[in-house]
């Protein structure tokens, strides 16, 4: 009867004590209040963990929430699940840096806040080496693929008519390629885009002097230059590029990528994939 009368009397300070019981913690989040004695409580690491997943699965953005999602209570399942959603706000951001978040969903998180879209999977093919080396990065990164190639593969080759994102496009294109041997659904999508692409990518084909625009390739998208031939790029002991501007940090492979001179003169080596001629 005690516990009882306590919990209709509850305090910011009652929650902010680390031995206040799991169920007055409880009473508190659930009372519907953005409240700070609610949020206190959200914050307390003795709040059940279903009782945070309840708080998340609402999908807000408020201070309840986001003290919710740093909890070191709160299951990692559902701070997977609040960072798929791909939302750049203080709710993600605080379920990617809570100790429990595997660090391959906290990797993809950072990848679709930088790239302002939730398809932060596909900046995995100019991931620095420690980060392509990680086996759990690359199976969300299979996984991720796998799950928009199975809704969207139709919008995405939407051959003879233009794709509804040709960036999106040709960074799907590079990924297939890369995963193709490492997964074997994968690999079946990649038969078929040759397939379907067969005859786009014959048109597709780059030659010295073509004039094309960068589709994909970040900073560079939407920029016009020149196929120059490789010679112009020059490689130290490894073949990694030591006078291009896009900070080349691993071997050029010349069966994949060309040399661009840019109509402002700086020179780049870009992934055939992530250009078209003009």
């Amino acid at each position: 009867m005690k516990i009882i009368k306590i919990a209709e009397e509850i305090t910011t300070n009652m929650v902010q004590n680390p031995n206040c019981p799991p169920e007055i913690l409880a009473k508190a989040v659930r009372s519907g209040k953005d409240d700070v004695t609610s949020c206190t409580a959200a914050q307390n690491p003795n709040c059940p963990p279903e009782v945070l997943i309840e708080v998340l699965r609402r999908e807000k953005d408020d201070m309840i929430s986001q003290n919710a999602a740093y909890n070191v209570n709160c299951p990692p399942k559902m701070l997977v699940e609040v960072v798929l959603r791909g939302n750049d706000n203080m709710v993600s951001r605080y379920a990617a840096n809570n100790p429990n978040c595997p660090k391959e969903y906290k990797w993809l998180w950072e990848k679709a806040k930088n790239n302002h879209h939730h398809l932060g999977f596909l900046g995995y093919p100019e991931s620095i080496p420690e980060i392509k080396q990680d086996p759990k990065i690359k199976q969300v990164v299979i996984k991720s693929l796998f799950e928009f190639l199975k809704n969207n593969f139709d919008l995405v080759f939407p051959v003879p008519k233009k794709p509804f994102n040709e960036y999106v496009q040709a960074k799907i294109w590079i990924l297939i390629d890369e995963l193709s041997d490492e997964d074997f659904i994968i690999s079946l999508y990649s038969e078929k885009v040759d397939e379907v692409m067969g005859e786009e990518k014959s048109k597709r084909k780059i030659n010295v002097g073509d004039k094309v625009r960068v589709v994909g390739g970040g900073v560079y998208s939407n920029q016009s230059g020149t196929v120059v031939n490789s010679w112009a790029v020059k490689t130290d002991g490894k073949g990694v590029p030591i006078n291009v501007d896009s900070g080349d940090y691993k071997p050029v492979d010349w069966k994949k990528e060309v040399a661009i001179r840019l109509d402002n003169g700086k020179l780049i080596t870009m992934f055939k994939n992530y250009i078209t001629k003009i």
